[in-house]
């Protein structure tokens, strides 16, 4: 049985989810964007191993794709550091050479809409070195709450945003979201970076 200090061995897990249905301040255009990268990205984490293998290009053309999703994402929004963010993700995607100049203008920005994270990536500090092809997108709002340890202010918005969803589920979330946020802020802390 596979196991780690974080999956230690058990006779089984329980895993909890919960759907977040999508919010109304995206565009229909926006989260058909937003789909579109996180398949995208999905298949290149499983491009990526061949790629390295075959010398193939499949990763630069999906890569490609990935860009200009980002250039037509950042129509979508008003926030000027959100398109921002957008554009310059699209430049580092096109090209990777770019990545290290680009990379700490992006994290230098206060997006108000959409923060977003698309290439390789990997889990904290101690758990694995391994990287993955991976995209995310999240609302600053939440993010925002979370990241300032506002748990009452994330709680709010979470039962705006998804009134359905119980007080146990929405706190099983807000823990996630809580160890996450722990999760980054010792990573920054090692690595001397900010968000």
């Amino acid at each position: 049985m596979f196991t780690t200090p974080f999956w230690p061995a058990a006779d089984s897990y329980h895993i909890h989810m919960m759907d977040i249905p999508p919010p109304d301040s995206l565009s229909p255009a926006a989260l058909d964007l937003i789909h579109q990268a996180t398949r995208l990205a999905e298949a290149a984490s499983h491009i990526h191993p061949v790629s390295t293998r075959t010398g193939s290009t499949l990763l630069q053309s999906v890569e490609e794709k990935l860009s200009i999703i980002c250039f037509k994402l950042a129509q979508e929004f008003d926030d000027p550091d959100t398109c921002k963010a957008l554009q310059l993700r699209a430049v580092i995607l096109s090209d990777a050479s770019t990545a290290k100049e680009l990379l700490p203008q992006i994290a230098g920005l206060d997006e108000q809409e959409l923060v977003q994270g698309i290439g390789y990536m990997s889990t904290w500090v101690g758990k694995s070195r391994a990287q993955h092809y991976s995209a995310w997108f999240g609302l600053t709002a939440m993010t925002r709450s979370v990241l300032q340890g506002d748990t009452e202010a994330a709680l709010a918005f979470l039962q705006c945003y998804s009134p359905h969803h119980q007080r146990e589920e929405a706190d099983l979330l807000l823990n996630r979201l809580g160890k996450t946020v722990d999760m980054i802020e010792y990573d920054q802390k090692i690595k001397g970076f900010t968000l």
